[in-house]
Order: C-alpha cells, then structure tokens, then sequence
C-alpha cells in the first residue's frame, strides 16, 4: 500500500518563510554598531574664536571641555579649580585648513555639534565673514542657532577669559546675550540677514573688561609678606561683556554703534528689547531712570518725486525705577512731563544712531530699503541696483510716544520729604530751560 502524497506548501505559508529568511538575514547584516564613535572618543568644542593671522591665513582657536577638570556638585566647593575648557589654536590658508591643524593637535576626534559661539576678530569681521562662514552653514555638525558675536581685537581672548559662574567661558558669552533677546544674533539670523534685500545684518559686540572688584580669597593685607595668588586665583580676573552691535555692509564690519545707539536701531528694527534710559531733568545731577517694559515700531515710506521720506514712529511703555530729582509722580502734569523728556531722550539716541549709519557707515541695518520693497515692490526694483547711494539722503520724520505705566512701590524720593517735592512749575521751568 502506497502512503498518501505530501500535501503542497500553500501560497501564504511560503510567503511568511520567505519574510522570515529575509529579516533573519537583515537582522544579522544591520546588527551591532560598525561605525560608532564613543564619547570618550570625541574633543567637544564649545566655543570658536576666529582671527586673522596674515594677509591670506586664519587663526583657528578653539576651547574644548576637558572632563577631568569638570567639578561634580559638592566636589571641591569653594577652591580654586582650573577652568575646565582647554584652548587650542592652529593657522591655515581657510577655515578648513585651520581646523585640519587642529585635529592633528588633538588626539580625538573633534566634534562641532556643541558650540555655543562663533566670535570673529575685528581684523577679520572687516575682510568680510562669508567666506569665513560657508564652513559653519555647510558642515552636518554645527547648528545654525550657534550664537554669533565680533571681538574688537583678538576673538581668542575672550576664549582666554576665565568663567565663574558659568561652566565655560563660551556658555558665558551665551547667557550674556540671551539676557538681552534683541541682540541675540545666531548664525541662521546673520546668513537670513545677508539674504534679505534692503536691510543689512548686525551682531553683537562681545569685548573683554575686567569684573571690577577683588574676588574672595584674593586680599592681601600685607602685600610685602604674601605671596602672589596663583595665576588661577586673580585679584581682577578679566571676563566678556556685550557692549553694542557691530554694523555690516554686505559681510563686512563697517563701525560699531554703542548700547544706547543699539537699543535704538533694535528698537526701529522691531524687535523686543530690554533695556533701562536715564533721562536727566533740567539738570545733569538730577534725573530719573525707566525701564522699557514693551515697545512697538511703525515704519512706512512716502514718495515725493525722487525724494523718499520715511514715516518713523516709536511706541514706548515704560516703569520708572529710579528718581534722584525728588519728584511727585503722583501728580498727572509731572508725569507728563517726564514722559516728554524721556521721548526726547529717546529720540536724540535713535538720531545718532540714523546719523551713523546714514553718513559714517552708509548701511542701511534699519531696513528702510526693506520697507520700501513691501510698499512699492516696482519702484524697488529700479531703485535695490542703487540703493547705496539712495540710502545716506533718505529723509526720516521720527515720532515718538512714551508711556509711564507704573511708578514702583512710592510715589516720591524715600530720601525727600513731600514739602520739598519739586513742585510742577519748578520741574517745567527746569526742562524748558534746558
């Protein structure tokens, strides 16, 4: 007797042995990690300073976390400790050059994904930053929120500092400029910036100055019989500080405005800032101080002929802070008349700012030309070949309004009582005397 036949393998079964000899042999081609680079493999860079070092060659210097020196919470609290960051620096023909010369200082690998800041010497902010920046806007590593500052000097001296609070000196120069947000310039706002028409980039100016006063640990009472305090222990250690905003032409460096001019140009540009004026009343000894607690920025152009006027108007609310001039601001008339003074205040700054960047710099970082191409795209188009010429005789018809919302917790000067208050007509005869 002959055993039944073996019954075929149906469609479906052969299907699901084939999907399985196929993940089995993915999973045993794709498994483990052939290309992995360990942490412990990697050079972390966290800030970058750029110099000119010669007529056709750049300075590369760079500051890499050192993990043996990071200090764990509770691990030497209070001593002197090094900083953490090591500072590197090579020289090369490009950007790529220097950073080839660098690897071959460093035994791992460096990695760009971490840094908090490009600083761009002022030598080399003024030869122009776009040659400088194609390796930063083209490598996978670095990310376009990367902070973006110019160093009058050298930019490896601010890498020289020595950070306090902060872990790093580059996380400093960032917190420094998140503390004001306007002037918070990333990479993707400079190379947004170069892109637009009509309005030329700006970025902060970082520089290094000294803190100011002795650090704990650093007085000595008889200087004759101490010793010196280590090199890592100054008296007067020197750190970064955000001073102004550096103007551009094109992707060139052409002046640098203060922090008052800037706050005026962030101001006419749109952008929210934080920042406290100090108007003087009558008098350079007596004077009263507010801070901008919100702000707003109309700006339109009017055609007369050839003739291109710009409509400018400032909004400003603003709490008062401080008053050494011993006023009643309960009353609405001194009220008033303090916001006069503050909107003159204000108005001179953004004129210096207008008159700098008009006739010094000849760049438009206000973005009238901007403003023009969304009114009159056509008569843009005639005028963006020329508008370098155009820009220095555009005519501006500044307004501005100023707000006092609140006063603090007091009324009147803590330190003048009421009866010698200036009086409203004494603060208006000391502000129209002016």
């Amino acid at each position: 007797m002959m055993g039944a036949a073996a019954a075929p393998c149906s469609p479906s079964l052969l299907r699901r042995w084939l999907l399985g000899g196929l993940v089995a042999c993915l999973a045993a081609v794709c498994a483990g990690c052939w290309d992995r680079i360990e942490v412990t493999e990697l050079a972390i860079i966290s800030g970058v300073a750029l110099d000119q070092a010669g007529p056709q060659s750049v300075r590369m210097t760079v500051s890499i976390v050192a993990p043996t020196r990071v200090r764990t919470p509770g691990s030497g609290a209070g001593e002197a400790s090094p900083s953490p960051d090591v500072v590197i620096s090579a020289e090369g023909r490009t950007v790529v050059d220097a950073a080839v010369a660098l690897q071959a200082k460093t035994g791992r690998r460096l990695f760009w994904g971490h840094i908090e800041v490009i600083l761009v010497g002022e030598a080399l902010a003024r030869q122009g930053l776009a040659p400088v920046f194609d390796f930063f806007a083209r490598h996978r590593q670095p990310r376009l929120r990367t902070l973006v500052a110019v160093v009058p000097g050298d930019a490896s001296d601010v890498l020289a500092t020595m950070a306090v609070i902060e872990p790093s000196t580059a996380a400093a120069v960032t917190r420094l400029a998140e503390l004001h947000p306007a002037a918070l310039i990333t990479l993707k706002d400079f190379l947004a910036d170069r892109l637009e028409q009509g309005r030329e980039a700006v970025v902060p100016i970082i520089r290094v100055a000294s803190r100011g006063a002795a650090q704990p640990g650093t007085l000595q009472i008889s200087p004759d019989k101490e010793p010196d305090p280590p090199p890592s222990v100054q008296r007067d250690p020197l750190q970064p500080e955000l001073v102004g905003l550096a103007v551009f032409r094109g992707d060139r460096v052409v002046g640098y405005l203060d922090w008052s001019e800037s706050v005026a140009l962030l101001w006419v540009r749109g952008q929210s800032i934080v920042s406290s004026v100090t108007v003087p009343l009558g008098s350079t000894d007596q004077h009263v101080s507010l801070t901008i607690v919100r702000s707003a920025t109309e700006m339109r152009p009017r055609f007369e002929g050839d003739r291109i006027v710009m409509e400018m108007r400032l909004f400003g609310e603003h709490d008062l802070i401080e008053d050494t001039a011993g006023v009643d601001t309960d009353s609405p008339r001194v009220v008033k008349l303090i916001e006069q003074e503050l909107a003159e205040a204000i108005s001179q700054s953004v004129r210096r700012a207008i008159a700098k960047l008009q006739k010094e710099f000849r760049s438009d970082a206000f973005g009238f030309g901007a403003a023009v191409r969304r009114a009159d795209p056509a008569r843009w188009r005639e005028l963006s070949a020329r508008w370098d010429t155009v820009f220095p005789d555009v005519v501006v018809e500044l307004e501005v309004q100023t707000f006092i919302r609140r006063v603090g917790l007091t009324s009147r000067s803590m330190g003048t009582p009421r009866p010698q208050l200036l009086t409203d007509d004494e603060l208006e005869r000391r502000v129209m005397g002016r």
